[in-house]
């Protein structure tokens, strides 16, 4: 059905006719449900992490540009005791921190 929607120049969604700038009249709600009880904060040692040099990085222009993509999770978590605002996309091959942040929390890098 997506197909032929496709082909006929209307969305696969809501089956109006899609042209740029297109919103769907029908919303969608999408919910992100914990089913475990945490009862203590979740914590990782980093400081022994393999480094490979050789590896390289894969980043979404979304990621470089701070801009939000529609398969980006953000959650609030804590770093030592600052909140922060982590942002998960599947698309990256890296883990990315804000130089600002490293420098007001005095991190080592």
């Amino acid at each position: 059905e997506k197909q032929n929607r496709f082909l006929k120049g209307e969305c696969f969604r809501c089956g109006d006719k899609y042209e740029h700038g297109h919103l769907c009249k029908t919303d969608t709600l999408k919910v992100l449900e914990d089913n475990e009880d945490v009862e203590e904060p979740l914590t990782t040692d980093l400081t022994n992490l393999e480094y490979d040099p050789e590896e390289t990085a894969e980043i979404s222009l979304h990621a470089i540009l701070g801009k939000p993509h529609p398969t980006t999770m953000k959650v609030h978590g804590m770093l030592h005791s600052t909140e922060v605002l982590i942002l998960i996309y599947g698309g990256s091959t890296h883990n990315f921190i804000s130089d600002v942040l490293v420098n007001e929390l005095k991190l080592a890098t």
